[in-house]
């Protein structure tokens, strides 16, 4: 079964459970339900929702601050127009091209929040435009869906799905990065730069919570992507395709003191297109505190176990098939002031230049408010992505790369906005060759961006 058979199974298994259990609670006599219902409201007044830690939802920390986070029941919209420089187009072979290239990208986002439903969908569709390279123009796009019922007073269903395609050179551009995404974690390997190729990507989410009492919760959930690269062109090396299939599930206990503390079982199998296959299972036990107001701190970490094997059914030769996974990430959202930062440590694939590594990843982005116009914002990422088959590994052997990103925003009105940006990037391979040597390059961005704001009838 592919892996797009697996998502639908697990997807269609989750409904017909839902379903099950709706059914069997209509089946209860009016009487013993109705006592329930009554001892359920008199223990469990539930005038909040019980949200567990970011680590177990999935959600990227958004960096929005405290005094601009958005209403619900409005549709917005804007139109983007992008300018970017890049020193090193072609990130292969020794000789250095540069180039400028446009992006124009009109948006539509629609947030609905009734008391027991909240939605939001986004397009962002846009066309790329190289001034040297033309035969590399070609249209990109994101969609975004994020949905959840609050089924019951316990029980809380969540579906979401992102799209994307673009190059390497935009990816990342056409999405609304204040806005919660897809926790690292829960993604494919985005520290290695590729090739200049066209990358497809899709990542989907089910999950169901069940609020066990006043402060604890339990969970299951499935979690599948894609990533497909395009033609990189007759000297590029061929790039991997990958898919991966997770289900997991998760107990959580929040303490009077605002602390959590659990833990968490997760499976993952990754099929790479050509290549290999891994599965991998975690047993994580995790922590996450309030350190001060608006700042919490999380820690997760415990043992997987992976086992792989070549595309024909052969067995691959693997150093260790046990090895440890875990994390640690500060989220601090304030006023005038947010900022994210983590470390991540588990087995992914390889972002596209190789089939399963053990990945060590550090993202931190930090934004500040400098006046009632002006924004700044910092950020860096590094990522170790070091080959888990010793058979099958990439031919680069151990891949590093470093990124920083500075930026300035100038809001000129409530509708005009103006974004400045520069970026370096760095990536070392052990076994440089010489169609794929070190990456070295420096990146320049200039955005002016339109948006609009209705309200929607309630």
């Amino acid at each position: 079964m592919n892996g797009r058979g697996i998502c639908w199974d697990a997807k269609v298994g989750l409904l017909l459970m839902m379903a099950v259990g709706m059914g069997w609670s209509q089946t209860e006599p009016a009487a013993e339900r109705s006592s329930v219902q009554e001892v359920a409201a008199a223990e469990l007044p539930y005038t909040e929702p019980l949200t567990p830690p970011s680590f177990l939802t999935g959600d990227r920390p958004s960096l929005t601050f405290t005094s601009e986070v958005e209403a619900d029941n409005l549709i917005s919209g804007g139109l983007q127009f992008t300018g970017t420089y890049d020193d090193n187009v072609f990130p292969i072979g020794n000789s250095r091209q540069s180039d400028l290239s446009y992006l124009v990208a009109p948006s539509l986002e629609l947030r609905r929040s009734t008391a027991r439903w909240q939605s939001r969908m986004a397009f962002y569709p846009g066309f790329t435009v190289q001034q040297k390279y033309g035969e590399r123009n070609q249209s990109a796009y994101n969609l975004d869906f994020d949905t959840t019922l609050q089924a019951s007073p316990h029980v809380a269903v969540r579906v979401r799905d992102y799209f994307d395609r673009a190059t390497s050179l935009f990816a990342g551009l056409l999405d609304n990065s204040l806005s919660p995404g897809f926790d690292p974690a829960r993604v494919g390997n985005q520290a290695v730069i590729t090739p200049l190729a066209t990358r497809t990507g899709n990542n989907s989410a089910a999950d169901v919570n069940y609020r066990l009492g006043k402060n604890s919760v339990m969970g299951v959930g499935a979690t599948y992507y894609f990533e497909n690269y395009g033609d990189a062109g007759a000297s590029s090396p061929a790039l991997v395709d990958t898919r991966s299939f997770s289900a997991g599930s998760f107990y959580a206990h929040q303490f009077d003191n605002q602390q959590w503390a659990g833990a968490s079982y997760n499976f993952q199998r990754l099929n790479f297109e050509p290549g290999s296959r891994t599965t991998v299972q975690r047993f994580l036990l995790f922590y996450a505190v309030p350190v001060a107001q608006q700042v919490t701190l999380s820690l997760w970490g415990g043992p997987q176990y992976n086992t792989s094997g070549f595309s024909g059914g052969t067995a691959a030769s693997v150093a260790s098939p046990w090895s440890g996974a875990g994390g640690v990430s500060l989220a601090w959202q304030g006023q005038r002031t947010s900022l994210s930062a983590e470390f991540n440590r588990r087995i992914s694939d390889g972002g596209g230049l190789a089939q399963a590594v053990t990945l060590q990843q550090v993202n931190a982005e930090v934004r500040r408010r400098l006046s009632q116009r002006w924004t700044m914002n910092l950020g860096m990422s590094y990522g170790d992505s070091d080959p888990l088959l010793s058979q099958a590994g990439s031919g680069y052997g151990r891949v590093r790369t470093l990124s920083v990103m500075a930026g300035l925003e100038r809001v000129v009105n409530n509708h005009l906005r103006i974004l400045m940006q520069y970026g370096r990037d760095r990536q070392e391979y052990d076994k440089a060759v010489r169609v794929l040597p070190n990456t070295n390059r420096n990146r320049a961005w200039a955005t002016v961006s339109y948006t609009f704001t209705r309200p929607l009838g309630r």
